[in-house]
């Protein structure tokens, strides 16, 4: 399984993004479900340096035609889906996840959390987003 660590910078989001344009280039993903890969992992890593404590860890994973990324912080905190402000310049990543995820949820963690996304890469799959039940957190 693919695996990235970061700190804090503001070049964290970048790195996120080069690292999982290497995994879904190995993978042959492309379209509509890479830009939504790349947006929301880059939302994922940015909530996780505002939000959370690091080392921030993002992993990637392929199952079938799903893409599975997972960003990981040490806060325990889970994160709070903020209504709509279409003024506010933050607070949206949530609300992205929700519209453009096919599932995502978040798992509570030893000594953290871990939030998550799948996109199915295949044409067609519905974007429709489906909270799941975790061991301890519902999202």
């Amino acid at each position: 399984m693919p695996s990235l660590e970061l700190g804090a910078s503001p070049r964290s989001p970048r790195d996120a993004r080069r690292f999982i344009n290497d995994a879904i280039d190995a993978w042959d993903v492309a379209g509509d479900a890479r830009d939504v890969i790349r947006l929301l992992t880059t939302e994922l890593v940015t909530n996780a340096m505002l939000h959370g404590t690091p080392p921030i860890h993002v992993d990637v994973t392929r199952n079938g035609s799903t893409i599975r990324v997972e960003v990981a912080d040490t806060n325990p905190a889970p994160p709070v889906t903020r209504p709509f402000d279409p003024a506010a310049p933050t607070g949206h990543g949530l609300l992205l996840m929700e519209r453009l995820a096919a599932r995502w949820g978040v798992d509570a963690r030893a000594g953290g959390k871990s939030v998550w996304f799948e996109v199915r890469r295949s044409p067609g799959a519905g974007a429709s987003s489906t909270r799941v039940a975790s061991d301890t957190l519902v999202r």
